[in-house]
């Protein structure tokens, strides 16, 4: 190492050393006794001070995964050769190397307990000099001192306006320019940072990474592959704006010329979610959302490594025929191959469990579709090619969107359970004018499920049970006047890992709908959590919303009622409970929550909003709790009954501090996973009761329910296993997390 290296390393080193604290790395690095900490505070005899070291997990011909210091999405860059790691919700910034025994973290940057200007790191990227990062509408270029941001480019500065910036997620260096991405490409000039050229991606972006100045490398946000991109030949000066601006960005070739896209030279299949990306000098480096570890590629592989990726591989398979009448597929004719299916008006297609259904185009049932498996023996329709995607969605109604097909009729008819849905390029499922019946599916690798309902009459609309994981939104539904339904019900069903909103209604009829949300997991939600946009009488209780990165947690209606108990809320990157304007909502009730390190909007004087016997917590190191005024929530406990220091934390007007609860509210969480003994298979359908209450365990073996500190005691009973009850111990604001085996 040449000395002005070595003087270089001395001097980060002192800066760390003097920014960090014992009770950082007790947070956030070792968890370890203080006692113990303050041994590895002595001036450092090495040039780095190792502050923690994130081990090596596993190993494989192909990678080597290493444990991550961050439970959320990390970004990751290389520079100066080094491994940067962003976290996106806690706001830490780790600086690592790899050594023989792991990852040594010789850097720690915390800006949410050290108040900075940074809001969000979307990703990040080094120049050369400096570590860059992307927030909303805005690129951002850090001091390497303190990482406050020392340069920040805004969407607001661009002229003309490109309104698409605000959404942004990636950014990447080339070495000359940086790019950005929502989802098309956009290259900023190298003095102002003004977005000179924009191009098409072909992909959805999640992070990004420059390999050289000619291959980009992108981690897709959809269908977990990696993609290698060759921007060499692309036009220096992109292509005009309103093309791009007619790209409807799920339907990838619509009115672009082919030559716009960057021409994809590789597509990698190597883990379920990958986020974060970055090339060294020499490996490719990324970070799994579904595993939590940071993987360094020491081989690309050329078949796929992700475990989710099913593919045609046997060389016996059957092509059905047309479907005419009533069809059948059995199971000892699986697996089918189809381009794609059309299930025709009048005509019903039976599918036996165990089935399982390669598929390259559209699926389009007008008729009657009933696909039911069971927990052992699940019908799986997924894509043929590994590294391809079936084209189209898995279509209910008239792909014409002209008729209707009211409750009972044809594709009404209906009935998926324990069918697995992957890998198509538009939604799992989309539903028009009709409302099959959903229960107990998973839906990955795709863009979740839309429902239209222009018109028809429908009793109600289940939603039960099932799972949507690593794909676009959760539910995402738009209800027109013309429509009559009567309630919307969705319990028990886990979201996890999703780009979009978990649950997302919009309703335009005056008449009031009700819906009822319920028991459900809500984990990792990159989107707007739950929002009710119309006339709703919204029953919100038993959920948990954990690590939602982008924007609220519980957005209620406007209009009659809402009804808002018993959740648990955990990092929440906004408001948790958004009641701004308030005096639009008609009545709104705020009970029996716990909500940690999130804001819980006041009632603001609106008499219809109650807000209290909530425990809202905070982080110790947090040191600003809710940004806006406070008055308007009493009765809720703060984490100490010390008034004085509750008032050090919170903004409030004219000094003066709403009656608080002395203690928590006696309401504590459990979340669990019901399997059976011997196999370790998920018990789904399974009751768990609970004194005057029934829940049921999703198709994941999964549930999720408040307990008050006089329930003890649950019974868990499923189809063909001997009752088992099951003894806790119940704690306040806490989840307990348990695995039961029967």
């Amino acid at each position: 190492m040449d000395r002005r290296r070595f003087l270089k390393f001395i001097a980060i080193a002192g800066i760390i050393s003097a920014a960090l604290t014992p009770f950082i790395y007790d947070i956030y690095i070792k968890k370890r006794p203080k006692e113990e900490l303050q041994e590895d505070l002595k001036p450092p005899e090495e040039p780095k001070e190792i502050l923690g070291i994130l081990k090596p997990k596993m190993d494989t011909e192909y990678w080597t995964a290493y444990e991550s210091p961050s439970e959320h999405g990390l970004s990751l860059a290389w520079g100066e050769g080094y491994l940067w790691l962003a976290d996106i919700y806690d706001g830490t910034i780790h600086q690592v190397r790899e050594t023989p025994d792991g990852l040594e973290i010789i850097g720690f940057w915390d800006l949410r307990i050290n108040p900075s200007n940074v809001f969000q790191m979307r990703d990040i990227t080094f120049d050369g000099k400096n570590l860059w990062s992307v927030d909303w509408g805005h690129i951002q270029r850090h001091n390497m001192e303190t990482m406050e941001i020392e340069f920040d480019y805004s969407e607001d500065n661009q002229n003309p306006p490109w309104e698409n910036m605000h959404h942004l997620w990636s950014i990447a260096w080339d070495g000359s320019y940086i790019w950005t991405a929502p989802e098309q490409l956009n290259r900023h000039n190298s003095v102002d940072y003004h977005v000179e050229a924009v191009y098409p991606s072909g992909v959805f972006p999640m992070n990004m990474s420059f390999r050289g100045e000619g291959e980009l490398w992108i981690s897709d946000s959809v269908y977990g592959f990696i993609y290698r991109l060759d921007m060499s030949q692309l036009p220096p000066q992109g292509y005009p704006r309103k093309d791009i601006d007619t790209c409807d960005c799920y339907d990838l070739q619509a009115e672009i010329p082919p030559e716009a896209y960057p021409k994809i030279i590789g597509v990698y299949s190597i883990i379920e979610r990958p986020y974060g990306i970055a090339w060294s000098d020499t490996n490719l480096w990324v970070y799994d959302l579904a595993t939590k570890m940071i993987y360094k590629i020491k081989k690309l592989p050329d078949y796929p490594l992700d475990p989710k990726n099913d593919y045609l591989k046997e060389e016996k398979y059957t092509v059905p025929g047309e479907i005419m009448g009533e069809v059948v597929w059995t199971k000892d004719k699986s697996p089918y191959l189809i381009e794609g299916l059309h299930i025709p008006e009048g005509s019903t297609l039976i599918i036996e469990p165990g089935v399982k259904v390669y598929v390259k185009g559209e699926v389009i049932v007008q008729g009657t579709l009933r696909a039911i498996g069971t927990p052992d023996k699940p019908i799986i329709f997924t894509h043929a090619e590994w590294d391809k995607y079936a084209y189209g969605s898995f279509f209910f109604g008239d792909p014409n969107h002209e008729k209707v097909y009211s409750e009972g009729e044809e594709a009404s008819a209906s009935i998926l359970k324990y069918v697995v849905i992957r890998y198509f390029s538009g939604m799992g499922i989309e539903i028009s004018n009709c409302l099959p019946t959903i229960q107990y599916c998973t839906l990955e690798k795709n863009m979740g499920l839309l429902i239209d309902l222009d018109a028809g009459n429908y009793t109600s609309f289940k939603f039960i049970g099932n799972k949507i994981s690593e794909g676009g939104d959760g539910i995402k539904m738009e209800i027109g006047p013309e429509a009559n339904i009567s309630e919307i019900i969705i319990r028990e069903n886990v979201f996890t890992n999703v780009n979009g909103a978990a649950i997302y209604i919009e309703y335009r009829s005056p008449r009031p709908l009700k819906v009822m949300v319920e028991h459900n997991i809500m984990d990792h939600i990159f989107g707007a959590s739950n929002v009710f946009d119309g006339s709703f009488e919204v029953v919100f209780n038993n959920n948990l919303l954990n690590d939602l990165v982008a924007y609220r947690g519980f957005m209620p209606s406007r209009s009659y009622r809402n009804e808002f108990k018993y959740n648990y809320l955990r990092h929440i990157f906004q408001a948790a409970i958004q009641l701004d304007e308030p005096e639009s909502y008609g009545e709104v009730e705020v009970k029996y929550n716990t909500v940690i390190d999130g804001i819980v909007d006041p009632s603001f004087g609106n008499p219809n909003i109650t807000v209290e016997y909530n425990n809202i917590l905070f982080s110790p190191e947090i040191e600003a709790w809710p940004t806006g005024p406070i008055n308007g929530l009493p009765n809720n406990w703060w984490g100490t009954s010390d008034i004085e220091e509750i008032k050090k934390h919170l903004y409030l007007e004219n000094g003066k501090l709403d009656p608080i609860l002395d203690k928590p509210n006696g309401v504590g969480f459990v979340r669990g996973r019901v399997i059976e003994k011997n196999t370790g298979k998920p018990i789904s359908e399974a009751e768990i009761r609970i004194e005057d209450r029934t829940i049921y365990t999703s198709v994941t073996g999964e549930f999720f329910t408040s307990l008050r500190e006089t329930e003890d005691m649950i019974e868990v009973v499923a189809k063909g296993y001997p009752p088992k009850n099951i003894e806790l111990e119940i704690t306040p604001a806490t989840i307990k997390e348990i695995e039961i085996q029967i």
